[in-house]
């Protein structure tokens, strides 16, 4: 049981974290964390053991899985894609190079702009949210994945 408390604490202070770094996302995160906060409470109140464990972890996967695991990933994930960016303009020391990495590199770096726009500024639409945020998601993936086969194409 020790072991589903610690996750759940970890869930909310990842959801504390990135409610402030990304402040536009605060009332998302803050209804995701108040419906699972709600789940915990009913898991707690469970007789069984292993129903209470079993409802804990769903509590904790509530949060993880929702708004608070999208920003998490994208949050990582623009910081590889911003690493690769980097490793393939100092990997391109030939023209034939420079020009195979040209248009993935210029994807990589809209998918950044747009991926900042969306950081900073949030979704318009609450309902949007997790739909916008899956898209991002994959478009970071996406562009990560184009100038990997680049930069092993150029080696």
């Amino acid at each position: 049981m020790e072991k589903e408390v610690e996750k759940w604490d970890r869930a909310k202070g990842k959801a504390q974290e990135l409610m402030a770094v990304y402040p536009s996302f605060t009332v998302v995160i803050e209804n995701e964390l108040k419906t699972a906060q709600l789940a915990m409470n009913r898991a707690m109140a469970e007789n069984g053991r292993k129903a209470r464990m079993a409802k804990m972890a769903e509590a904790s996967s509530m949060l993880q899985g929702g708004t608070v695991g999208f920003l998490d990933h994208i949050d990582k994930d623009t910081i590889e894609l911003r690493n690769k960016v980097m490793a393939a303009a100092s990997a391109a020391r030939t023209e034939k190079a420079r020009v195979a990495i040209e248009v993935p590199a210029d994807r990589a770096q809209g998918v950044l702009k747009k991926a900042d726009d969306v950081l900073v500024n949030g979704v318009d639409d609450e309902q949007q949210v997790q739909i916008v945020l899956k898209q991002l998601e994959s478009d970071v993936r996406s562009a990560i994945d184009a100038l990997d086969k680049v930069l092993r194409d150029i080696h």
